[in-house]
């Protein structure tokens, strides 16, 4: 193999086991103080990221970048889907169509006429800014219900609301 593709493989895979040995003691920190995972997954990816410390940089188009988003969305959808319950599901199918649907949908235009209004921005811009950030879902709620006691019926709608709120903003 080329030089090139040799440096390329070998900076993947340090940078995969950064990120993972990064992640084990996070998560091993988080545990011993109960606080969730997710608050200490955030402050170490900034913190080794290329604003802080630099130590992990990742370019946007690269391939690397792409194993992680699919294995991250995989993740977090089977995480959710385990999570369902398909009882409650159908008792709540209302709440959660309407935060999926008209939800996202007001979100969108709020945050738009916040941008164009507060930043001047014009309309096209402020509700494509609106249509981006709508959509941005609960996902990372999931593993802090692991360690708050919340009503399965929040858990559910939340859950739920996650996992179908993303085909919307599609």
């Amino acid at each position: 193999m080329d030089n090139s593709v040799n440096l390329i493989i070998e900076q993947s895979f340090v940078t995969l086991i950064i990120i993972l040995m990064a992640g084990l003691v996070l998560g091993e920190i988080s545990t011993r103080l109960k606080i969730p995972d997710v608050v200490l997954y955030l402050i170490g990816g900034v913190v080794l990221g290329p604003e802080v410390l630099g130590i992990i940089q990742i370019p946007d188009a690269s391939m690397i970048n792409q194993v992680i988003l699919i294995f991250g969305a995989s993740f977090l959808l089977y995480c959710g889907g385990r999570e369902i319950d398909i009882h409650v599901l159908s008792r709540l199918k209302v709440s959660i169509i309407s935060l999926s649907t008209l939800g996202v949908l007001v979100s969108m235009f709020v945050l738009a006429a916040g941008v164009h209004y507060i930043l001047g921005i014009n309309w096209m811009i402020s509700l494509l800014i609106g249509a981006v950030t709508a959509s941005t879902d609960p996902a990372s709620l999931i593993p802090i219900f692991d360690k708050i006691k919340v009503k399965d019926d929040v858990r559910q709608t939340v859950i739920s609301e996650s996992a179908f709120n993303d085909a919307m903003a599609q």
